[in-house]
């Protein structure tokens, strides 16, 4: 089985497909990064990211990704996660 490798970026909340050579026999996510942003300044309370696997079917994986700030204010802002896919192909 070899492995595949590919480098998304999924918005706040979203969800994106990634297509393989091959059909998906199993994968995995890693965050490489993420960007939150405020438009002005404010005291940070929580920073959230999350990436995941929403399904895998024949040779497409969907990513899931979470990226949000909240403040003291109970103000929120969203951004976007750099996934990266790692996915065993047939």
């Amino acid at each position: 089985m070899p492995t595949q490798f590919q480098v998304v970026s999924v918005d706040n909340g979203g969800s994106k497909p990634v297509t393989f050579s091959g059909t998906v026999q199993s994968a995995t996510v890693a965050v490489q990064g993420f960007d939150t942003k405020f438009n002005s300044d404010h005291h940070i309370r929580e920073i959230q990211v999350r990436a995941g696997i929403g399904s895998i079917n024949g040779s497409t994986v969907t990513i899931t990704g979470v990226a949000t700030m909240n403040d003291d204010s109970n103000n929120r802002a969203g951004g976007t996660v750099d996934v990266l896919v790692i996915a065993e192909t047939a």
